[in-house]
């Protein structure tokens, strides 16, 4: 792995790179599509949802006893950081924000975009490495970048079908690429709590269609 790249006059630590590019490339996706008069709100609700993706995906980690390394890679939990920013979405939601309602579309479309970009840092840093020689993280930055591909193209449709596809497909993405992972961190009936979450995540997108449809 290359963990850092020695440009000369500093050494650039690649996986803090890459996420950092990661949330630029949401900020900016989401910055472009809403309408210009709620642009001026953006970097402040997207900041507050950084710092709780931060701190969840934190947290989650440390609960699993992993310890906090730039240098390694290791430090963070996607799960976590997404568990974390549907609080605070859902909190948004409570408080009728309007920023929230013309921003929910495109937070969706490019998540899996930047998720992708990510990582390409975890590939680099070594972390969320696969068995028997796999690049688990690549396989999974490619179907990340596939599923934002489908929901761009579908990006007319309303936000609970984007949120339920999106659930759906990296629901069974994790699910499908959890055999491959060589990542010890702690087990739940004997399955990876990734597994269950990937589970939930099923179920939520089955939710979200039945109640659509239900509305019609």
């Amino acid at each position: 792995m290359l963990p850092s790249l020695d440009l000369g006059f500093f050494q650039l630590q690649l996986y803090p790179f890459f996420w950092g590019l990661a949330w630029a490339t949401g900020y900016w996706g989401v910055q472009q599509n809403i309408p210009q008069e709620y642009r001026w709100q953006n970097p402040y609700y997207f900041l507050g949802l950084f710092l709780c993706s931060f701190l969840g995906a934190k947290y989650t980690f440390d609960l699993s006893g992993g310890h906090f390394a730039f240098t390694s890679g290791l430090g963070f939990v996607f799960y976590g950081g997404l568990i974390a920013a549907v609080v605070y979405l859902f909190l948004l939601k409570i408080f009728k924000s309007q920023w929230l309602e013309v921003s929910l579309k495109f937070l969706v479309i490019f998540l899996p975009l930047s998720h992708g970009i990510g990582r390409i840092g975890c590939f680099f840093a070594g972390c969320c490495h696969g068995k028997l020689f796999v690049p688990i993280q690549i396989v999974e930055a490619l179907a990340l970048w596939m599923t934002f591909v489908f929901l761009w193209k579908n990006k007319n449709q309303n936000e609970q079908f984007l949120l339920s596809h999106y659930f759906l497909i990296y629901g069974v993405i994790r699910l499908s690429l959890e055999i491959y992972r060589n990542d010890v961190r702690g087990k739940w009936l004997n399955l990876p709590p990734s597994v269950w979450i990937s589970l939930i995540l099923v179920f939520a997108s089955a939710f979200i269609s039945s109640r659509c449809r239900s509305r019609k």
